[in-house]
């Protein structure tokens, strides 16, 4: 019985170490990440910042998105990706118009078809010039992953955007 009770103990130390390491989302509510509203402006503050800019595209009553929103705001609201790329939610139904990347205004459904975005959760990672520069993460299968593949996707971003 010993054995059983100590391998729980390590199993809340990893996972409490995970939670304070980000690897995991906290537990407490950060802010919300802000809405689309003006990609030209946000591509150049991204061009002067030379970082990325994360779209994540979304349903307000989509329980895979209010999922995907409790790893994307705290790692919007962390000391390591909350200065090194701009993190946007684009929501899908939202009948306000969007200005684009090239200053147009169009409707968010018709910006994330554009995209290619066939379901929600999605997030793109795109340069200032809102092309692609990491494979979308599409969906959101498992939480215990979900916060990698976005880090990776902001990664291979950032590493276009310094160019």
């Amino acid at each position: 019985m010993m054995g059983i009770g100590l391998k729980r103990g390590w199993l809340a130390a990893i996972l409490a170490c995970a939670v304070i390491a980000g690897l995991a989302p906290a537990a407490h509510a950060a802010p919300p990440l802000p809405l689309a509203e003006d990609l030209a402006r946000v591509a150049a503050d991204a061009r002067e910042r030379r970082v990325p800019v994360l779209l994540a595209f979304m349903q307000k009553t989509c329980p895979y998105c209010a999922r995907a929103r409790r790893h994307l705001e705290p790692l919007k609201a962390s000391a390591d990706w909350g200065t090194r790329a701009v993190m946007l939610e684009v929501d899908v139904d939202s009948t306000a118009p969007l200005r684009d990347f090239a200053g147009e205004w169009t409707p968010p459904r018709d910006f994330s078809r554009r995209h290619g975005i066939r379901m929600v959760p999605t997030v793109v990672v795109v340069d200032d010039q809102g092309r692609p520069a990491a494979d979308p993460v599409v969906g959101i299968a498992s939480d215990d992953f979900y916060t990698y593949y976005v880090v990776q996707a902001l990664e291979h971003g950032s590493a276009r955007s310094k160019r």
